[in-house]
């Protein structure tokens, strides 16, 4: 399987680059959203409109940078299922597989397409949002960064003990 997925990868690592590029550039610019909200307020309090021109130009780069994301995205994955799933339907049929299994086959090959197109994306977005989330709570009070990483340690721990009940329980 991890063999397969690397496959994949370096097959299309350019298009995977470029849209995993824009993944992230999206994400840092949502970061930026609270800090120009801040702006934005001060700046109407005291009757000026630069902070709310900068948080309508951040919002049309984010939403531009989206919507090229998902087009991009849209062609890129759908050439690489097409890709893996007509390989694997000539590699299958040569070596005398029957229809069905090649069928099954075929329609499994949508779940390592998936790992690339909507989990390594969320993965990141998470990874920005605890990360972001953290920084800023920092900036605001070094105390609350130190309840939120004890917070995720205890989580940590007892995902820990969690997942081995669940393995126990699931493959015993």
């Amino acid at each position: 399987m991890v063999r397969l997925l690397s496959r994949i990868f370096n097959t299309n690592y350019p298009s995977l680059l470029v849209t995993y590029g824009l993944t992230l550039l999206e994400n840092i610019l949502e970061l930026l959203y609270p800090l120009l909200i801040g702006r934005a307020i001060d700046d109407l309090l005291q009757e000026k409109y630069m902070g709310i021109i900068s948080l309508a130009s951040l919002w049309l780069l984010h939403t531009g940078i989206e919507v090229a994301r998902n087009i991009f995205d849209t062609i890129t994955f759908t050439r690489i299922y097409n890709n893996l799933v007509v390989s694997v339907v000539l590699d299958q049929h040569r070596k005398g597989v029957a229809s069905s299994q090649i069928a099954a086959r075929s329609a499994l090959s949508r779940e390592f397409v998936d790992f690339f197109e909507q989990d390594v994306p969320n993965l990141v977005t998470s990874i920005f949002g605890l990360i972001g989330s953290l920084v800023m709570l920092l900036l605001f009070d070094l105390r609350i960064v130190g309840y939120c990483l004890l917070i995720i340690i205890l989580i940590t721990l007892m995902q820990k003990f969690f997942i081995k009940k669940y393995l126990g329980f699931n493959y015993s």
